[in-house]
């Protein structure tokens, strides 16, 4: 081969890698994008996991107090009732 058939081909090799690499290098930064872009969104479904945790806690809680109001409310009641049966009874004699 001749010296400029070897200095063409030098370039055109030299040029090839150059492209490779730029290729590489665009790969790299959509990998680092996506990879970003993933944790960001696993980051977000992770918050929204806890909340939706904290709020049927809320859920939970409140169904408790209830059943507990209603429960002294019933226990009152019933107690407003045998309180008026006997001064029914103790009333009458």
């Amino acid at each position: 081969m001749e010296d400029r058939q070897i200095s063409l081909l030098s370039e055109q090799m030299g040029h090839a890698v150059d492209l490779l690499r730029a290729d590489i290098e665009r790969l790299q930064l959509h990998f680092d994008h996506q990879a970003e872009m993933t944790a960001h969104r696993l980051k977000l479904l992770e918050m929204r996991a806890d909340d939706h945790e904290t709020r049927l806690r809320m859920v939970g809680d409140g169904v408790a107090q209830f059943k507990v109001w209603t429960g002294l409310v019933s226990g009152s009641a019933g107690l407003a009732a045998l309180t008026a049966l006997l001064k029914s009874f103790l009333g009458g004699m």
